[in-house]
C-alpha cells in the first residue's frame, strides 16, 4: 500500500468509493460482446456517421501543401486497399471467415514489430509495408486476444511472476 494512503485512510476510502461508484455508472452503460463482434458494430456506427475521428487541424493551404497531402493520401488510400485485401482472409487460427475489418495482423515476433501495420499505410514505402506484413499471422480480433493473453501469460509464468 503506498504510504499516502496509510497516513490518510479516509482520503483513500473516499476515493475508492467515487471511483467505483464512476467504474459502475460506465460499466452500466456498456453491453458485453465479443472482439469481432465490438469491431462489427463500431464500424457499422463509423459507417453510420455516429462518430469521427478526430483529425489535427490543417495548416495554412498552399498548393504545394495540398499537393503532397493528396500524394500522401493518395498512397495512403492505395497501401489501405492492400491491407484490406490481406484483411479479407480467414482467420489463421479458428479458420472463419469474418469481414476485413474484424481481422487484425498479429506480429509472431514482437521484438521484430516495427508498428501496427495499418497505421503504416501511406507513412512507408510499399516494400517495406510488406516487409512487416510478411512478419505477421491474420487473425480475427477474438483469437489475437487469445494469443495475446497466452504470450503474456507464459511470459509472466517464466519470469517467475505468475
Amino acid at each position: 500500500m503506498h504510504g499516502l494512503w496509510r497516513r490518510f485512510p479516509a482520503m483513500r476510502d473516499g476515493l475508492r468509493s467515487s471511483r467505483s461508484r464512476a467504474d459502475t455508472a460506465e460499466i452500466a452503460k456498456c453491453d458485453i460482446v465479443c472482439a469481432n463482434c465490438h469491431r462489427a458494430r463500431t464500424h457499422a456506427r463509423f459507417l453510420a456517421g455516429d462518430f469521427q475521428i478526430p483529425h489535427p487541424p490543417l495548416k495554412e493551404r498552399t498548393p504545394r501543401r495540398d499537393r503532397m497531402l493528396r500524394y500522401v493520401l493518395d498512397k495512403r488510400e492505395e497501401q489501405s486497399a492492400l491491407i484490406r485485401a490481406f484483411r479479407s482472409t480467414p482467420c489463421f487460427d479458428c479458420h472463419q471467415h469474418f469481414p476485413w475489418f474484424v481481422m487484425e495482423f498479429d506480429h509472431r515476433d514482437p521484438a521484430r514489430k516495427r508498428n501496427n501495420v495499418p497505421f503504416l499505410a501511406g507513412r512507408i514505402g510499399l516494400v517495406r509495408l510488406l516487409e512487416e506484413i510478411e512478419k505477421c499471422d491474420i487473425v480475427c480480433a477474438n483469437c489475437h486476444r487469445v494469443r495475446s493473453y497466452s504470450r503474456r501469460d507464459a511470459a509472466r509464468t517464466h519470469a517467475g511472476v505468475a
